[in-house]
């Protein structure tokens, strides 16, 4: 999609108000690491690679090339899904604004970008569902409910690509009716409005004073709406909106040698001067063409939002982790399917999809609600049962879609976090005349960390593995307390002993399978078995391909022993030897361990 692109950068949306274009904190790593993670995911020092999706993306878009014309998405169809702007609330209102002012290409194609961010959705145009996926590197358009199935049948966009069909949509007056078009001033106001009242609120005491006039300080020490109702007047008033900036200087200065100016850093006082300057530039409004419309289509949940909610790991931190370790030391269905059930216990959450803001999730014994719409009447759903979100976790770790570059940079210190509450478990209940190598805490919050300090150190872990040995020979082989007895206690040393060897580790190297094509070509997934509809009612998913568990209750007495015993399997000590004649080869996962392999062969 060809076009040139001319004009600028304008606003934002949602609560926190990304949209805007203001970079609220500092950027982060596409990969999410940052630069101490990334130095100790790099085991050996290699040239950077792609991430993974433009790993993938390359080779798409070859095999695409190869049968370019054959399987085409119609143009009509690219449109109209580009006409729906992102996953937050007014996100077409902030694109409208952001091709309004003059501009670089290549910052229109960054907003656009950043405005997007990630996520998916699937819409029924013309009888036909067609997914969206998009993230760092553009956005795919496939048929069905999936983009990651599909090689050939589906549209790859660059945001260039993204960025310039929406400018070209709107100079011919069709990317939105024109009461849409003269809503994108007002909503900018809006949310410029309440930036500025919400950086207010978040400086130091006495920063106000100095980046506010007298007169305007009585109405912003006043409640919301009044606050932003003040703002969006004075906004509209150009001499006030230019002294304002000139003011803004001062904060953004002083934010650069000590951001002890503002309380949090969300609102960051040298973005939101930048935004500003941008908002202050003169804006030319578009025009629709006459009698154009706005088609409404029926939207569904993306097998690839369902995934994605799904690798965020649960509802508590280092689920991920915690997740990924499970399974590879817990092969069987119904121990994964109580893990999974007690790791999201009874909750939700509101932007459950991709951050979308109409989208939320619920969970509980019944399983995981996913819906788009309000709370109690939502357009869209889908109920999956615990032994279908468990199953599907396990085809995400399987192919590598489940960790973040982070998660195997993380490995080792969240692996010595565990080992360190072993330690914790050994001596809990044991006798209070046997010494405690640590600080008695009952949360076990500084106990824990100063046992992660010891296992960093191989000549303190191993006085402490001879403190442990003492203190359970002082034990008689029938001990028993509260949940535990002799031969737990056993087993714990035991483990801690092999890890300080290096023969034991909570992150064991899955097995390699082997992989068979499907003859026609096309990967099955949940929703091929799935006929979700855009109603109020959930629809429960039906996967035929996955074997049901018996249907008795699984309770975490009878299947888990409790979330902290994930990790107790026992391996059994051996030699390892590098064969690879690649060492080194591969991504942050293969680094990982590689990383453990040189370890142990030591």
């Amino acid at each position: 999609m060809d076009s040139t692109h001319e004009r600028t950068d304008g606003n934002s949306g949602r609560e926190h108000l990304d949209g805007i274009g203001i970079q609220l904190v500092e950027d982060t790593r596409e990969d999410g690491l940052s630069k101490a993670e990334e130095e100790i995911a790099s085991a050996l020092s290699l040239p950077e690679y792609p991430t993974a999706d433009e790993q993938r993306r390359q080779i798409e878009e070859r095999a695409a090339a190869l049968y370019a014309g054959e399987i085409q998405i119609p143009e009509e169809v690219v449109d109209e899904i580009l006409r729906t702007g992102g996953n937050r609330k007014a996100s077409q209102l902030r694109i409208i604004y952001n091709f309004m002012s003059e501009q670089t290409p290549e910052e229109y194609t960054e907003f656009v970008k950043r405005e997007y961010c990630k996520g998916g959705k699937v819409f029924q145009i013309d009888g036909n569902e067609y997914s969206v996926w998009f993230d760092e590197t553009g956005m795919q358009i496939a048929v069905g409910h999936t983009v990651t199935d599909h090689i050939l049948d589906k549209a790859f966009l660059s945001w260039e690509d993204v960025s310039g069909r929406i400018h070209q949509l709107l100079d011919q007056g069709e990317y939105a009716p024109q009461s849409v078009l003269d809503a994108a001033r007002s909503n900018a106001v809006k949310e410029h409005a309440q930036a500025l009242a919400y950086m207010k609120g978040d400086m130091a005491e006495g920063v106000a004073e100095i980046v506010f006039d007298e007169e305007d300080l009585p109405h912003l020490r006043s409640i919301y709406p009044e606050i932003t109702d003040y703002l969006e007047e004075k906004l509209e008033d150009l001499q006030w909106l230019s002294e304002l900036n000139e003011r803004l200087d001062a904060p953004a200065e002083a934010y650069e040698e000590n951001h002890f100016i503002m309380r949090f850093h969300h609102y960051n006082p040298i973005n939101i001067s930048k935004q500003f300057q941008k908002f202050a530039d003169e804006v030319i409004p578009y025009q629709a063409r006459e009698g154009f419309a706005w088609k409404e289509h029926p939207m569904f949940i993306t097998q690839d939002e369902i995934d994605a909610y799904l690798a965020g790991g649960g509802a508590y931190s280092q689920g991920r982790l915690r997740t990924y370790s499970f399974y590879l030391l817990h092969e069987d269905e119904r121990s994964r399917t109580g893990f999974i059930k007690e790791q999201y216990g009874i909750g939700g959450s509101s932007h459950a999809l991709s951050g979308a803001d109409d989208s939320h999730a619920n969970y509980d014994g019944k399983g995981l609600f996913l819906a788009r719409g309000a709370y109690g009447n939502p357009y869209t759903s889908i109920l999956l049962s615990w032994n279908k979100v468990a199953n599907r976790v396990d085809y995400l770790i399987k192919n590598d879609q489940f960790l973040q570059a982070e998660d195997y940079a993380r490995m080792p210190e969240y692996e010595r976090e565990q080992m360190a509450n072993k330690v914790l478990r050994f001596y809990d209940r044991l006798p209070e005349e046997i010494d405690r190598p640590f600080t008695d805490d009952f949360f076990w919050k500084k106990p824990g960390k100063e046992m992660v300090s010891v296992l960093e150190n191989p000549e303190q872990t191993e006085e402490l593995l001879q403190k442990m040995d003492a203190a359970l020979a002082a034990l008689p082989l029938d001990f028993e307390a509260y949940g535990t007895n002799y031969q737990q206690k056993t087993e714990l040393l035991s483990e801690l002993h092999q890890y300080a060897e290096g023969t034991y580790t909570i992150f064991p190297t899955p097995e390699a399978e082997p992989s068979f094509a499907e003859p026609s070509g096309h990967q099955m997934t949940m929703f091929d078995f799935l006929d979700t509809k855009a109603v109020a009612e959930p629809t429960v998913v039906d996967m035929s391909d996955v074997e049901e568990i018996e249907e008795e209750e699984v309770t975490a007495e009878e299947d888990i022993t409790e979330s902290q015993e994930q990790e107790k399997a026992v391996i059994e000590p051996h030699n390892f030897r590098i064969q690879d004649n690649d060492l080194g080869a591969g991504g942050p996962k293969a680094k990982y361990y590689l990383r453990r392999t040189v370890k142990r062969s030591d």
